[in-house]
């Protein structure tokens, strides 16, 4: 096999990656589907059974309350199933890339990066990462979205980390052999770790959406002969404030940058206590189009606090 044919042959990924991608939805989204719309369904139903005098809710009906409920789960279920289907297929690219590099023939390697002093590779950057970035990720069928954000986070990278890395191991000269080691153990995550930002944040708004309809559902049950509708459901929104603080605070020492972790988790967990609350408040006055600008600052509020967290926080820290 000449050694075109052998950097080419496992770069015919657009098959087996769609292949892969429409397997793992097919098995996904519709177990998603149905799991969610099944327990959005239960929570209704248990809702609807236990709350007859709910006064304008009820005034729905009971079929058309559950139905709504599970339409709700089927859709939420349907988006997180296929959120898990693209991060499946995204760790299948990774493992098909890592399987790739340490399959490179050397001569190929030398010729991607000649071995050179680290001053001048430092000097010469942005030629040495669009070869690299051509020769790896330009090869895969990912979208041009993913693949520029990726080529972002490898400049990044190559940086702030390669180079630094270099540094401190004390080595003054560097080639493909180097290269090809940082790629293995951080490279490749740091190149792909935008697309799984963007798939953290829409699970997490997915499944929270989600879990955050059930617990109304399942609270205003337990706690609507003692409460009235509207207390119910500001304590199931408090709760849910709290269990994010419970829940993400803990984890700001495992991220990259915890500062902004910690900012973000506390955006979210106030948001989701706060902005109910507020709605509350200003039913009663007749603020029209007001609405939209409240509505828009939520919206604005809450993603924020997912790209600070999810995003700008990183990932878990990488070894070093």
């Amino acid at each position: 096999m000449t050694l075109k044919a052998r950097i080419a042959t496992p770069f015919r990924l657009s098959w087996p990656v769609l292949r892969r991608l429409f397997v793992d939805a097919v098995l996904l989204v519709p177990a998603h589907a149905i799991v969610a719309a099944a327990v959005l369904w239960a929570a209704a139903q248990l809702m609807a059974s236990r709350w007859a005098d709910a006064g304008g809710l009820a005034a729905l009906g009971g079929w058309s309350l559950t139905a709504s409920y599970a339409l709700l789960g089927g859709v939420g279920g349907a988006i997180a199933g296929a959120i898990a289907a693209c991060a499946r297929t995204l760790a299948h690219i990774e493992r098909h890339t890592e399987a790739w590099i340490l399959a490179l023939p050397t001569d190929w390697g030398r010729d991607l990066l000649p071995e050179v002093p680290l001053d001048e590779l430092e000097g010469r950057y942005d030629e040495t990462l669009d070869r690299v970035t051509d020769a790896t990720l330009g090869r895969l069928p990912v979208p041009r979205l993913v693949r520029r954000m990726a080529k972002s986070r490898l400049r990044q990278a190559l940086l702030d980390d390669f180079l630094a890395t270099c540094r401190e191991r004390g080595v003054t000269v560097v080639g493909h052999g180097e290269l090809r080691n940082w790629l293995l153990t951080r490279g490749l995550a740091y190149a792909l770790e935008p697309a799984r930002a963007q798939l953290r944040v829409w699970r997490a708004v997915t499944l929270g959406g989600l879990g955050l309809a059930a617990l109304i559902a399942v609270a205003i049950a337990v706690l609507g002969g003692m409460a009235s509708p509207v207390t119910v459901v500001l304590i199931a929104f408090a709760l849910t404030g709290a269990g994010i603080l419970v829940w993400g605070l803990p984890r700001a020492r495992e991220r990259e940058r915890p500062a902004q972790w910690r900012v973000g988790i506390v955006t979210l967990a106030l948001s989701a206590t706060g902005w109910p609350a507020l709605y509350v408040l200003l039913w009663p006055a007749d603020l029209g189009l007001v609405w939209l600008v409240v509505v828009a600052l939520t919206l604005v509020t809450v993603r924020w606090g997912f790209e600070r967290a999810f995003v700008r926080g990183g990932p878990a820290r990488l070894p070093a």
